[in-house]
This record gives C-alpha cells, sequence and structure tokens, in this order.
C-alpha cells in the first residue's frame, strides 16, 4: 500500500500543476489582453499576484513535495540549514505580499466603486502602490527569518506543513509582531471594504430601478464576488494554521497536509477565479482574439459612471427647461 505521505505529496502535485495551468492561462491572457492593450490598473495588481502565486506554487513543487514525498530535508542540516531557511524566507517574502495585497486589493475596490468621484487610483499611484509591496515584504521576511532571536518560519515534512523553528522560553518574534498582526489586519480590512461594497450596492440599487442599471449592477456584483472569494481562501488559509494545531495535538501528524493543502488553494486561487469566473479573460482564451475584438462581445460600461453620466444630463436638461 501506498506510504500516505506519498499519497499526500501526489495529491499537491496534481493540484499545483493544476493550479499553475490556470495561473499561465490568465497571465496570457491579461498580456494577450487587457494589461497590454488597456492597461487597467486593477489588472497591475492582479498580474503583479498572479507572478507571485506562480512563485510559490513552483517552490511547493520542486521543494516541498519532493522532500514530503522522499521525507527527506535534502542538505545535512535539516530546518537549520541556510538553504532551507532560504526557500522557507521566499515563502514568508511572497506570504507578506500577499497579504499587503489582499489590502491593496480590498481598498482599491471600495474606492473605485464607492467613491468614483475621487481619482485615487491612477495607473501610476496602482503601480507605484502594488510595487511598494515587495521591498515591504521583504523588510519583513529579513526579519523575521535572519534578524530576530527566534522563531523563524520553515517547511517541514515531518508535519506535512510548516512549523516555527522555537527555542524553549524565547519569545516567537515573527509571530507576535509581524504574522497574527499582519494577517488579522488584513482580513479585517476586507471584510469592511466588501461589506461596504455590498451596501453600497444595495443603496444604490434603492435609487435606480432601470432594468439596464439591474443589469450592470448584477455585473458588479459578480466581479465584486470575484474578490471577495480570493479573500476568503486566504483567510481559510492562515486560519488553518491557527486553529489545526488546537484540534489536531500531536497525533495523526498528516492531518496537517490540510493545512499545507489551504495554502496551495489561496496561491491558486487568483488563477482559478479568474480563469472560471471573469469573461473577459473567457473570451481571449475561448476565441484567440486580442482584447478589442473580445472585449467587444462582452465588455460592459460601468454601471456608475454610466448611472451617473445620464443623471448628470438629465438634470442638466431639466435645468435648460425651467430657464428657458
Amino acid at each position: 500500500m501506498l506510504p500516505i505521505y506519498r499519497f499526500v505529496a501526489g495529491g499537491f502535485t496534481v493540484v499545483i500543476l493544476y493550479e499553475l495551468y490556470a495561473i499561465g492561462m490568465v497571465l496570457y491572457a491579461i498580456w494577450r489582453g487587457r494589461f497590454c492593450s488597456r492597461k487597467s490598473p486593477i489588472y497591475i495588481i492582479s498580474t503583479s499576484n498572479l507572478v507571485s502565486d506562480f512563485l510559490m506554487l513552483v517552490i511547493h513543487l520542486f521543494y516541498f513535495v519532493p522532500s514530503l514525498f522522499f521525507q527527506s530535508y535534502f542538505f545535512p542540516k535539516g530546518v537549520d540549514d541556510q538553504r532551507v531557511i532560504f526557500l522557507s524566507s521566499l515563502f514568508m517574502l511572497l506570504w507578506y505580499q500577499s497579504s499587503l495585497s489582499q489590502i491593496l486589493m480590498a481598498v482599491n475596490r471600495v474606492t473605485v466603486m464607492c467613491f468614483s468621484r475621487y481619482t485615487v487610483f491612477t495607473r501610476k499611484v496602482t503601480l507605484i502602490s502594488t510595487l511598494g509591496i515587495y521591498p515591504m515584504s521583504f523588510v519583513l521576511a529579513v526579519f523575521s527569518q535572519y534578524i530576530f532571536p527566534c522563531c523563524r518560519f520553515s517547511f517541514d515534512y515531518v508535519v506535512y506543513s510548516y512549523r516555527y523553528v522555537t527555542i524553549p522560553n524565547i519569545l516567537n518574534y515573527p509571530n507576535t509582531y509581524f504574522d497574527l498582526p499582519l494577517n488579522s489586519a488584513s482580513t479585517i480590512v476586507c471584510a469592511l471594504c466588501y461589506s461596504w461594497i455590498v451596501r453600497w450596492i444595495y443603496v444604490f440599487n434603492s435609487k435606480t430601478a432601470s432594468e439596464v442599471s439591474q443589469k450592470k449592477k448584477n455585473m458588479e456584483i459578480k466581479y465584486a464576488k470575484q474578490f471577495f472569494l480570493i479573500s476568503v481562501f486566504y483567510m481559510n488559509a492562515w486560519t488553518s494554521f491557527r486553529y489545526l494545531p488546537i484540534l489536531i495535538g500531536g497525533e495523526n501528524l498528516f492531518l496537517y497536509s490540510f493545512c499545507s493543502l489551504n495554502v496551495l488553494l489561496n496561491y491558486g486561487a487568483n488563477g482559478l477565479v479568474y480563469y472560471y469566473t471573469n469573461s473577459e479573460v473567457q473570451a481571449i482564451l475561448r476565441n484567440g482574439r486580442n482584447f478589442s475584438e473580445a472585449a467587444s462581445s462582452t465588455y460592459k460600461p460601468n454601471i456608475y459612471i454610466t448611472e451617473t453620466s445620464k443623471s448628470q444630463a438629465k438634470t442638466e436638461n431639466n435645468s435648460v427647461n425651467n430657464n428657458n
């Protein structure tokens, strides 16, 4: 009978390869379509996230999965080997990038949708914000993995997952000062922003009852759901690292593979959500045409801009008639 750790490693391989395929296809669609032709700001953030997701999955595919399959760190000093520390540090850098990007994405969405009269997230601002996340993540990773006296984060096939390399009677500095606060803040900000979006759509819908506005409102809800769904995968990934040790304890260590699975699903969520739910991406992949051709059959104008323009035009016409 196949050992359970090899069964888990095989399952992880299938998941990772499928997610890499989805991310690759979405990146191709963004390159072929909107990002290159339209340079939409939201796709700057999305592309950054997809590239980071791709790198994280590659690290898992070429180190963590083989380590689990062969039950070996591949390096003599195990979790204390500098090469293992380096790979684990890359994990943390990409994790911090993902956490900060969740906040940026949520703030971007609530600003663009609910406060569209303010031009905040221009292409330049979005690009600077997106790129600025990387040096911030790098600093956090260096402190948590190399500067703090305890306790760095590490891949560990023994627990089918990851763990802090703790030292008795020493505070877990990365978890206390970086990881738990940042993860919590990211989830809270996302919850507040997406709740505000839902409230705003409800209020907006109550003021516009036309069939056109209803259809476009449904379209915007669909896109909001995409980003919300991505944030749910993120929340599930970091919270599972917290509650699974309490539920599992020190026995049946293979159950910790669910923590790793949640992380893999989190880093595949962007690609899978875009691949299966984004009509613009689907149109380009399905039709193999450039964005302007594909978008002509799928693209719909922003409900809020359209309705606002109509409302302003109607007000201006009434004003002219009254003056006459």
